[in-house]
């Protein structure tokens, strides 16, 4: 098992922990008002700025790249009682560039996000949301070498390409006090386009797109 792969794991085990134990101990914890009023500071929870960490699994959308672990956090704020912000820096790894001899592929990306949740009030705390992102991208194609027969045949030069990225994401938080809310969510994310310089007979370029299911915990303050 690599580091990052490792890595991704003890964050999904936290996440999931933290979730079940929140989900215990909800009841004892949450003050909601079960007003018919629209908004989360009638449910308790207040504006203001917070923190988040998140992690979760991403399949590719092409046969190009094989699937892998995302993980990263944010720090955000709540603008309006159904709006809220923030920038999150993201890894996706554990991943290879199958068209260019299973060479190494990871991406950095860093995000301006928006989010509307939907609160509404026989669901608290339960709030479902819908969001999106843009933002760029760093996709990083690691160097291989293809030999047959023992022979080096070609030689394939990793690289780094910097670019354009987008994301759009549903789903829905868990607000276990008014200032920790547990989150799940999909997410659609498109990294732009990656490239390796190589022998002639191998393709060079691809893009990377994936789907993920995402786990993550916000902090207020």
């Amino acid at each position: 098992m690599g580091d990052d792969e490792m890595i991704g794991r003890v964050i999904l085990t936290s996440l999931v922990a933290a979730m079940v134990l929140g989900a215990g101990r909800a009841e004892a914890q949450a003050v909601y008002d079960t007003s018919d009023s629209w908004g989360l500071s009638n449910a308790g929870v207040p504006p203001g700025p917070y923190l988040k960490v998140e992690g979760g699994h991403d399949w590719t959308d092409t046969n190009r790249f094989d699937n892998g672990w995302a993980y990263g956090g944010g720090v955000g704020y709540r603008f309006f009682p159904w709006f809220r912000a923030d920038a999150t820096f993201d890894y996706r790894g554990q991943m290879h560039d199958l068209d260019a001899n299973d060479a190494r592929f990871h991406s950095w990306a860093a995000m301006l996000n928006g989010y509307v949740d939907v609160n509404i009030p026989f669901l608290r705390p339960l709030v479902p949301y819908v969001g999106a992102g843009v933002g760029v991208a760093q996709n990083s194609v690691g160097g291989s070498t293809v030999t047959v027969g023992g022979t080096t045949v070609a030689h394939i030069t990793g690289s780094n390409k910097n670019q354009f990225a987008w994301q759009a994401m549903a789903g829905a938080s868990y607000y276990v006090t008014p200032r920790v809310a547990l989150d799940v969510s999909y997410r659609f994310f498109e990294g732009g386009d990656t490239a390796s310089t190589t022998a002639t007979g191998f393709p060079t370029r691809g893009d990377f797109g994936a789907h993920e299911v995402i786990g993550a915990i916000r902090f207020g303050f």
